[in-house]
């Protein structure tokens, strides 16, 4: 075939020596620069780093650009075992890379990367003389950063071995399957806003670790994200690296993390981080190492946390079963008042300085702001799920213990610093003891200017509150409570026009089979115990006490209450040869405490709507007098309507009642009228039939000359009392009738009484 057109025999020539001289500088290139690169790699690289480095066989293929070095170590301080090896470092350069005078690379690998680094105690590391060489200033000036251009850089294989001397022992830490995936890094000026996607996985101590990222880390803009994957991360093995002044120790936890970073570093830098985050097997102690919190699983979805600009916007945070145990011992020490850390003080300033001047020419206009408004918090949802919480307190006597189980808490639109927009919130627990478990349910919501809450009780043991009561009274306390609450508040106002005020509304309070218990029981077989004993062993007690309708406003100590209802009663009131009564005994005294007075605040007004007391037994057993007074009421039934609490304004009161003493047949009273007390006022009628006036007939021993022995007294008609500060008033206007009186005379009966007390024999107390 004939070419259309001849090739000048020059041109022919000038190819010839063209090709001869490529192949020519092929030959040359592949032969020189092995050794070259070896030599400047050795050289200068012992010299930068301190450690003597060597590298193994370096290949060149000039035709494409393409260089191998492998085998590079770095040998440790004592020259004898190597720091750092590395199989192979593999570079794919461009021709572009002449025209731009930088290094453009396609693709750059590095092959099973192995390092050693041992800490040697008190934060000293065997290459703190690699780390010290590299800080030294250089003398030559500051320039412009290096531009380059990596595309496909890749770290494959690498492993890491830590080795940490401890004083409680050596500890080794590993870091295997390190995989390092970069598609492109750039600081050319035409590459500026290309990004890049960098993907790194490792295994540490077993522990699984995958990230994924993308970003221009060295364009002006700096935008980017980047996502962070931990699997199953076990903290145990670095929990002796926390600090010993921590407040508490943490003696184990899991880590599982998937996690969104968004980044844009410009004139005001933002970082806003995304996703979930899990802590399981949490377990907290003491200082002392004593266990008080172990959770099951801490979840939290991160909406857009903001650090910069102190901004953490929570979407939810969940918390299953969490057990938490507070003590109190004999000396008063709670195990949950924990000490806070000293705070860190952080140079703002430095640390600004050293980011900003880190950072590539064009960027150190670039300034961290340094913001002096507080954090805000905002959890869009809030659970807990399966708590329980027990108190053990040994410093009162008995001992108290305290639970509640089942604990379960939801809450939404949650904000701090708070708002007015409300937050709602709901839950429920119980509270187990010894016969019952008590139901506890609370819902409402709150904000800064106001909040409600609803609580309902039921089956709640009174017995837990005896250890707490004993410090004021001696007998236990027995019964159970129901309740059923509303509390209200409402913050002042800005302009002062409105004062705080607390308010709690009773629905209902109802305190069911309550008795008091005493500390000493009485013997068992009645025979052993005498009357007084037993007298004085009969605890009040009564079958339900009822409270609904009840309106509270605790600021202003104001108030109503709808209804008081109290069924079945039954009380004692014993005084005691020495003139004692049961009350006196079963009060403690309080210690004095050398506290200033406390400041006089007003007495509550509380109006009463109705008060009733149905199917009451009372008894009245005094044994200080020379005769005993022994008096029952039995079948009491009353009524007060409309009154006070503080008792000036007399109140609509109707009573009755049967009552008796001794073995004879009881009598009734009623009285129906009106009744104040502050001071005392009673007006109305009484009707009474068949009193038995002997049984209290000893009190009035010094003004009669007559010991009576039986006198039943009826009475109708009215009856006004009024205590004045002259004395009281007493009138009556009706019929009476006095009864199967019988009496004998002070001296017949003293005579009869020193004939009885002859013919027994002297006795302990009488002449």
């Amino acid at each position: 075939m004939q070419l259309p057109t001849s090739i000048p025999p020059h041109w022919l020539r000038r190819a010839r020596w063209f090709l001869a001289g490529l192949l020519l500088v092929w030959v040359l290139a592949w032969l020189a620069v092995p050794p070259i690169v070896k030599h400047l790699i050795e050289d200068k690289g012992s010299a930068a780093l301190g450690r003597k480095l060597t590298v193994g066989e370096v290949s060149f293929r000039p035709w494409s650009l393409e260089l191998t070095v492998n085998d590079i170590a770095v040998a440790a301080a004592d020259g004898k075992t190597p720091q750092l090896t590395i199989a192979s470092v593999y570079a794919d350069a461009e021709l572009e890379s002449l025209l731009r005078l930088a290094p453009v690379l396609d693709a750059v690998t590095v092959d099973r990367p192995v390092l050693q680094l041992t800490h040697q105690g008190d934060g000293h590391y065997d290459v703190d003389d690699i780390l010290q060489t590299l800080s030294q200033p250089s003398a030559e000036p500051d320039s412009a950063p290096l531009a380059f251009a990596l595309y496909n850089i890749t770290l494959d294989g690498g492993s890491v071995d830590f080795t940490d001397h401890l004083p409680t022992g050596v500890r080794h830490h590993a870091v295997r399957a390190l995989h390092l995936a970069v598609p492109f890094l750039s600081t050319l000026n035409s590459k500026r806003n290309i990004t890049v996607q960098p993907r790194l996985a490792f295994q540490l101590n077993g522990s699984a670790f995958d990230t994924a990222a993308e970003g221009t880390p060295f364009a002006q803009t700096n935008k980017g994200d980047a996502a962070l994957k931990i699997t199953h991360l076990d903290l145990a093995p670095y929990l002796p690296y926390l600090p010993s002044s921590l407040p508490v120790r943490l003696q184990g936890a899991v880590v599982d993390a998937d996690l969104h970073l968004v980044f844009e570093l410009a004139a005001t830098p933002k970082v806003a981080l995304s996703g979930k985050l899990a802590v399981s097997k949490l377990a907290v102690a003491d200082t002392t190492g004593v266990p008080f919190l172990n959770v099951e699983s801490v979840e939290t979805v991160l909406g857009d946390v903001r650090p910069l600009e102190r901004v953490v916007k929570l979407a939810s945070l969940t918390i299953n079963a969490p057990q938490l145990q507070g003590t109190r011992n004999r000396a008063g020490r709670i195990n949950l008042a924990l000490e806070a850390p000293k705070p860190i003080k952080v140079a703002i300033k430095k640390v600004a300085a050293r980011v900003a001047s880190a950072r590539a020419s064009g960027q150190n206009d670039t300034k961290v702001p340094v913001k002096s408004d507080a954090w805000t918090l905002t959890l869009e949802h809030f659970a807990l799920h399966r708590g329980d919480a027990s108190w053990a307190d040994d410093s009162t006597q008995p001992a108290a213990r305290l639970n509640l189980a089942q604990l379960e808490v939801q809450a939404n639109s949650l904000r701090w610093p708070l708002t007015n927009a409300p937050s709602p919130f709901e839950g429920s627990a119980s509270v187990p003891s010894r016969d019952k478990t008590a139901r506890l349910t609370f819902k409402g919501q709150g904000s800064a200017a106001s909040a409600t809450a609803h609580l309902s009780l039921g089956d709640a043991e009174l017995n837990l509150a005896t250890p707490y009561l004993a410090k004021h009274l001696e007998p236990g306390v027995l019964g159970l409570l129901d309740a059923e609450l509303d509390a209200t508040w409402h913050a002042a106002a800005a302009d002062g026009k409105t004062a705080e005020a607390l308010q709690l509304a009773v629905q209902r309070l109802a305190v069911r089979d309550f008795a008091l218990k005493a500390a000493k029981q009485p013997p068992a077989d009645a025979t052993n115990s005498t009357n007084a004993e037993r007298a004085a062993a009969d605890m009040p007690r009564f079958k339900l006490l009822e409270i609904t309708g009840a309106q509270l406003d605790l600021t202003a100590r104001t108030g109503s209450v709808a209804k008081i209802a109290l069924r079945a009663p039954s009380a004692m009131a014993h005084r005691d040869a020495q003139g004692q009564w049961m009350v006196q005994r079963w009060l403690k005294a309080a210690p004095a405490t050398g506290s200033a007075a406390s400041p006089v605040v007003p007495a509550w007004q509380v109006a009463l709507g109705d008060v009733a007391i149905a199917d009451g037994a009372f008894r009245l057993d005094d044994r200080s007098l020379t005769r005993p007074v022994r008096l029952e009421a039995s079948a009491v039934q009353l009524k007060l309507q409309n009154a006070t609490l503080e008792g000036a304004k007399p109140a609509a009161l109707t009573v009755s009642a049967r009552v008796k003493s001794g073995r004879a047949d009881p009598g009734n009273l009623t009285y129906r009228g009106t009744v104040a007390w502050a001071p005392v006022a009673v007006q109305g009628t009484v009707q009474a039939t068949d009193i038995p006036l002997h049984a209290v007939a000893p009190y009035l021993a010094n003004q009669l000359s007559l010991s009576v022995l039986r006198a039943d007294a009826s009475y109708k008609g009215q009856v006004h009392f009024a205590a004045t500060p002259a004395g009281a008033e007493v009138q009556l206007q009706g019929d009476a009738a006095l009864e199967d009186f019988r009496a004998n005379s002070v001296v017949l009966t003293l005579y009869r009484y020193r004939q009885r007390c002859a013919s027994r024999g002297p006795r302990p107390g009488f002449g």
